[in-house]
Formats: C-alpha cells, sequence, structure tokens
C-alpha cells in the first residue's frame, strides 16, 4: 500500500502533545521539586488537550497519506491499512501491557486483588485484542486507553474515506470540522464533570469522534485550498490559535475537578492546519531535528512515561524514606535527571522495540499481500 511521505513539521508537533501530557502526569513532582512551576499549572493541567491533539493529528495524518489508496473501496486495501497500523501502535502497546502487569504484580500487598480485578483473566484478555476501553473492561496500563480509541478510528476510517474523498469543496470541508467540533463540545459539555473517570471513561470515545473526524475533515479542506494552502497567513493563526490555548487554559479554574478548558479545543485544530501550511517562523520550529527526533520518539514517549514516572517516584522515596529532599542543588536537580530516564527510555523503546517491530511486521505484510 503506497503512502506520501509524512510532513516533518506534523511529526514536530507530536512532540508538543506527548510533552504536554508528560507535564500533566508529572506536575505533583515538578511543583513540589520546583515550587515556581506551580506558576504554569494551568497550561501543565491542560495536557489532558495532549491527547485531543493526538486526535486530530491522527485524523489529518492518515487522511493525508491514505484517503486516495482507500477513497475506492477494496476488503485487500482496507486489510492492508489496518494491518499497517497494527504495525504501529501494538508492538509498544503489549510491551507495556506486560510491563505494568508485572508491576502491579510486584508492588501490590495482595496480588489477589489484582488478579480479580485489573489482572483478571477477562480482562487481560481485552487488553490483549485492544478492547481494554470498552465496558466494563479497563486499562491495565493507565494512558493505552487512547490505543483502543485510535483502533476503533482505524476500523472506521476505510468508511470513512468514502465520504472523504467525494468532498471537493475546501468550505464544505471546513465547515463540516466546525460542525462536528461544536457537535462534540455541546456533547462534552452535558457530561458530569466531577464523575469520577470523567476524562478517560466518560468522554473517551466523545473527545475521539469529536477530534479524529475534525482532523480528516480539516485536511481535506487544506488539500482543497489551492494558493493557500501554503503561505505565512498559517503561521500567523497558528501562533494566534497557541496563544488562545494558553488563555483558554489560564482562564480555566485549576481547583476544577474536570479541569478542560473546551475554548482551547477549536485551536487544536488550527494549530495542526497551521503547521502543515506554514513557511515561516512555525515551519523552521517543528522542522527544527531535534523536534522532529522527538515528534518520532512522542508514542514511544507517551506509552513508556508514566510507568517511568512511577518507578522514579518510588526511588525518590526510597533515599529519603518518605520525606522531601532538602534545598538546593539536589532538588533542584531531581525533575531534570526524572525528565532525561522519561526520554531514555522512549528512545530505548522506539529504537530497540518499536521501530524494529514495526518494520518486520510491514515486512510481513507485504510478503502476505504479494504471495500468490
Amino acid at each position: 500500500m503506497s503512502r506520501v511521505a509524512d510532513v516533518p513539521q506534523l511529526t514536530g508537533l507530536r512532540a508538543v502533545g506527548a510533552v504536554w501530557v508528560l507535564a500533566l502526569h508529572s506536575l505533583t513532582l515538578t511543583v513540589t521539586m520546583w515550587p515556581s512551576a506551580e506558576h504554569a499549572r494551568s497550561f501543565a493541567q491542560g495536557g489532558y488537550l495532549g491527547v485531543d491533539l493526538f486526535f486530530v493529528l491522527s485524523g489529518f495524518i492518515i487522511t493525508l497519506n491514505y484517503l486516495d489508496v482507500l477513497g475506492r473501496w477494496t476488503w485487500r486495501g482496507a486489510a492492508g491499512f489496518l494491518g499497517l497500523r497494527l504495525a504501529r501502535i501494538y508492538p509498544v502497546f503489549l510491551l507495556m501491557l506486560v510491563a505494568w502487569a508485572l508491576y502491579l504484580m510486584a508492588r501490590a500487598p495482595d496480588v489477589s486483588v489484582l488478579t480479580d480485578s485489573l489482572l483478571s483473566a477477562r480482562n487481560v484478555a481485552m487488553n490483549l485484542v485492544l478492547l481494554n476501553h470498552v465496558p466494563p473492561n479497563s486499562s491495565i496500563d493507565a494512558v493505552a486507553w487512547t490505543v483502543c480509541l485510535e483502533m476503533g478510528a482505524y476500523l472506521a476510517f476505510p468508511v470513512l474515506a468514502l465520504v472523504l474523498i467525494r468532498i471537493r469543496s475546501a468550505w464544505v470541508a471546513g465547515a463540516l470540522a466546525a460542525a462536528v467540533t461544536v457537535i462534540g463540545l455541546v456533547c462534552l459539555q452535558r457530561f458530569d464533570v466531577h464523575g469520577v473517570g470523567f476524562f478517560s471513561y466518560r468522554t473517551g470515545w466523545t473527545r475521539l469522534a469529536m477530534q479524529f473526524l475534525a482532523g480528516c475533515f480539516l485536511c481535506v479542506a487544506w488539500t482543497r485550498s489551492g494558493r493557500w494552502r501554503h503561505g505565512r497567513h498559517w503561521d500567523v493563526i497558528g501562533i494566534v490559535a497557541a496563544i488562545g490555548i494558553i488563555v483558554a487554559c489560564r482562564a480555566q479554574d485549576v481547583h476544577d475537578v474536570g479541569f478542560y478548558p473546551l475554548a482551547a479545543v477549536p485551536c487544536l485544530g488550527l494549530v495542526v492546519v497551521a503547521c502543515a501550511g506554514a513557511t515561516g517562523p512555525l515551519l523552521r520550529m517543528f522542522r527544527a531535528r531535534p523536534v522532529v527526533w522527538l515528534g518520532r520518539v512522542s508514542y514511544s514517549l507517551y506509552m513508556t512515561h508514566t510507568l517511568t514516572l512511577a518507578v522514579a517516584s518510588l526511588l525518590i522515596g526510597r533515599v529519603w524514606q518518605g520525606g522531601r529532599p532538602g534545598e538546593g542543588v539536589v532538588r533542584a536537580v531531581i525533575p531534570i535527571l526524572v525528565y532525561a530516564a522519561v526520554i531514555a527510555v522512549a528512545a530505548a523503546v522506539f529504537h530497540l522495540v518499536e521501530e524494529p517491530a514495526r518494520r518486520g511486521l510491514r515486512r510481513s505484510i507485504s510478503r502476505h499481500r504479494v504471495a500468490p
């Protein structure tokens, strides 16, 4: 199955999503060690939106890469597409499923509690087949619920492509992107934000549908925009949208149990399109080699960072025997060492597991597709 080259600046934008989620999950550690980081709490708590950014990017990039291939239905084409997507996500998903299971069994004072619930045979089986976010199942790896959602989007895309390919007007595609965003925001507002698991287990599928569809429609609008497809106007739009996200996060009450700045949601899609079409500073920023590299390892970073943080917190607690480290250099250096460990683990998983497994599975899929 042919596909176009990735747009490097969109790969770089993936780094923003991963780091944003990392900032959210490491917020307690960061503020404890660096009290001045309290000023950035609102933006860090907005890390929930990092997942939404991934969903928009996923819809946009998949449409850009596969719409022409899947615009005419064939079972062979749909199967090939799903095989390639599984090759991309499943190896690291499986690795972290095993790693988290081992960690939980090692840490649980009563393993039977886990085996009766989270590590029950049924729940493990549902995790293995990527149904970990389909009720009543639970994700063993806390962040892997999004992988289940992504797989749902992949299953739907070959059918969705038959609709997308028929949209010839950039204005129509843009209007559809705006419509699904508005409908999604209305649905999100109807949820009880004080319920347990508001973000993960109450709104996950709604957020996926809204953002993935918006990304798909925005991609069609962008590719149909003619001479407006590239230009410095996108740099301006992207910068204004980024400022809008920051302002929306700052305006939200950080003590709100349901912290989710709805006003920032429409800006995510604008940032994605702006990065795709920018020709000025936005392009140079997200095409910088370190940023693109971090974007390439972003999936491994996303999947591994919570376990790395858990182990790091455990080690810090044991070194200081439950107390807080003293003032000075040691306290200042700890978060840096933790973040370095997060990136190192992500890089190792990317280069030793994700990439080799993806290439091997892609070759296997290609051989089966050409076999008589």
